[in-house]
Parts: structure tokens; C-alpha cells; sequence
């Protein structure tokens, strides 16, 4: 497996980490040749080790996925350079080619998270069992679900004005948010807070200058373009 992209995402990219937080870290892999085209198959593996949640991704998953407008993926690509913590030619050329991946999926796929799971904001995800019912228990309401929903209306409507993914968030915004996460900020001004941003997306994101979709075409053809020209010279070696 050919190592192409390391970056560390989760709070840490987002600037929102507690000294207790893990490190979340992506590795984009390529596989040998006979991985695309025999019976191998790779999708991904994870590992955890040294306070680190490891997992690593095949390419043509995180391509799939970026298409799809999934922000956590697209995390990978846009965290800032102090997360990037490795990235050889073949990882470059996809950084410099990351804008074809913008579009309004992605205000979809996070408006569609914040709708879909804010009644579990002082319910929990499962029931009352796991961390996040200790963190109702505790807290009073599921801080960390509450702090990610809110940023996520922030990241959208800051794609939707300025037509840039920005995954780390400045003050005073981080001060906000780890207060939510702190469980110091009041359940009812986060939910109210959420609530705005939702009603300005949907005011906005009619006027937005981003695509509805990315290119699906052209993101194909680069992306079988880099696997044609990295295997050629492979086989040169």
C-alpha cells in the first residue's frame, strides 16, 4: 500500500480539542494494481494505538465520498497545513485538486446530520447507555453531538458566503463551541443558536454561486488519470 495523505481530523482540525481528546488520523492509501483489478479488495482498516484512532483509507474511498459531499472525508483534504501531517507528490496533486470536490451536497449532507439527529441532543444516541449518555448524565445534554451540529451550520454558511470548506474554526467561534462542549452554554441558546443557522441556510443557499453537484466526470477522469500515470511508472521501475 502506497501512502500518499496523512492528516489528523476530528477536533483537533476543527481547533475544538480538549487535553484529554484523541487524535483522529486518516492515511489514504493506493493499492498495488491487482487491488483494482483481481479478486484483492481494499477499502480500509483502523487501528488504534498511542491515544491515536488510526484509520486508513483506499483512494477511491475518499474520492466517493468527497463526491458525495461527506464533510468528515473532505476534512482529509481541507484541514489546515498544521494537520497535514504528511503528503507525497501523488497526495499534493489531489490537495491542488480538492476544489472540484465543492458543492451544495455538502450543506446538504450537513444540514441533513443536524436535522436528523438534533431530537438525540438530550435523549442520546442509543438510548442511555454508552459515552454519550454520560455525557447527558453529566453535562445535561449531549455536548459533543450539540457542538458539532452547531459548527457544521457554521462551516455552511461560511461555504455557502465565501464559496471556501474551512474545517478550522477562530475565535471567538472555538470559544463558543468549547463552551458547548464544556457543557457551560445553556441547552435552550445552542438549540435556538442551531435553529438561526438552519433558517439562514435555507435563505441563502438559494443564492449561493456553488454548483448543486461536483463534476462527477472530470473527478473520474483525474482520478484515473493519476492511477494510469502512477502505475506506468511503476512498471518503468
Amino acid at each position: 500500500m502506497k501512502i500518499i495523505l496523512k492528516t489528523r481530523i476530528g477536533s483537533h482540525c476543527h481547533g475544538t480539542q480538549l487535553p484529554t481528546s484523541d487524535q483522529d488520523i486518516r492515511c489514504v492509501v493506493i493499492p498495488p494494481l491487482d487491488y483494482f483489478f483481481g479478486l484483492k479488495h481494499f477499502e480500509m482498516a483502523e487501528e488504534k494505538t498511542d491515544g491515536k484512532d488510526i484509520e486508513t483509507w483506499s483512494i477511491s474511498k475518499l474520492f466517493r465520498l468527497c463526491t458525495k459531499g461527506n464533510p468528515s472525508s473532505l476534512n482529509i483534504l481541507f484541514a489546515n497545513s498544521k494537520d497535514q501531517l504528511f503528503s507525497d507528490s501523488w497526495g499534493k496533486e489531489i490537495l491542488s485538486f480538492r476544489d472540484a470536490f465543492l458543492s451544495k451536497r455538502i450543506i446538504t449532507a450537513c444540514v441533513g446530520y443536524c436535522v436528523s439527529q438534533i431530537h438525540k441532543i438530550n435523549i442520546g444516541r442509543g438510548g442511555k447507555k454508552g459515552k454519550r449518555a454520560i455525557l447527558i448524565a453529566e453535562k445535561g445534554y449531549d455536548t459533543k453531538f450539540a457542538y458539532h451540529a452547531l459548527m457544521m451550520t457554521n462551516i455552511s454558511i461560511e461555504l455557502i458566503e465565501t464559496g471556501r470548506f474551512n474545517p478550522l474554526r477562530k475565535n471567538p467561534e472555538v470559544k463558543y463551541l468549547l463552551g458547548i462542549r464544556e457543557g457551560k452554554i445553556e441547552l435552550e441558546d445552542v438549540r435556538n443558536q442551531i435553529q438561526s443557522n438552519l433558517a439562514t441556510i435555507k435563505t441563502i443557499e438559494p443564492i449561493s454561486k456553488l454548483p448543486d453537484h461536483p463534476n462527477e466526470n472530470l473527478i473520474n477522469k483525474f482520478l484515473t488519470d493519476l492511477l494510469k500515470r502512477l502505475f506506468d511508472m511503476e512498471e518503468v521501475k
